[in-house]
C-alpha cells in the first residue's frame, strides 16, 4: 500500500529533485531554481526563479489559474507568460500573484 501514513514520502522530508516530476516527466517544470512554494487547502504553487509560475492539485474552485481537471504534477499558469511574477500566495480555494511591477492578480 502506499500514500497512507505508513509511506516514507508521507511521514519524512523528500528532497524534491527526487521526485518523479522533477525529473523531466512533466514538460512544463522549470529548468531553473525554485524560489518559493505555497500551498492553499488542496493545491500547490510554485514560483520559479526566471518569474513563472506552476500550479497542481485540486482546481474545483479555478485555483490552479487554468482550466481543467485536478493535476498530480506541476504545469504552468500560461495565462502570466507576459509578466515576470515575484511572489505568490495561496488561500484556502484562491490564489495571488504580484509581478515585478507590483501588479495583483488573483484567482479561484
Amino acid at each position: 500500500m502506499g500514500g497512507g501514513l505508513e509511506d516514507p514520502l508521507v511521514c519524512s522530508p523528500v528532497e524534491v529533485a527526487r521526485m518523479p516530476w522533477m525529473s523531466g516527466s512533466a514538460p512544463d517544470l522549470p529548468k531553473e531554481a525554485i524560489t518559493q512554494v505555497c500551498g492553499g487547502d488542496r493545491h500547490t504553487m510554485v514560483l520559479s526563479a526566471g518569474g513563472k509560475l506552476f500550479s497542481f492539485g485540486s482546481n474545483d474552485f479555478g485555483q490552479l489559474g487554468r482550466d481543467g481537471a485536478p493535476e498530480s504534477v506541476p504545469e504552468h499558469v500560461s495565462g502570466l507568460d507576459e509578466y515576470n511574477i515575484v511572489a505568490a500566495a495561496c488561500g484556502k480555494r484562491h490564489t495571488l500573484a504580484v509581478d515585478k511591477w507590483g501588479k495583483l492578480f488573483a484567482w479561484g
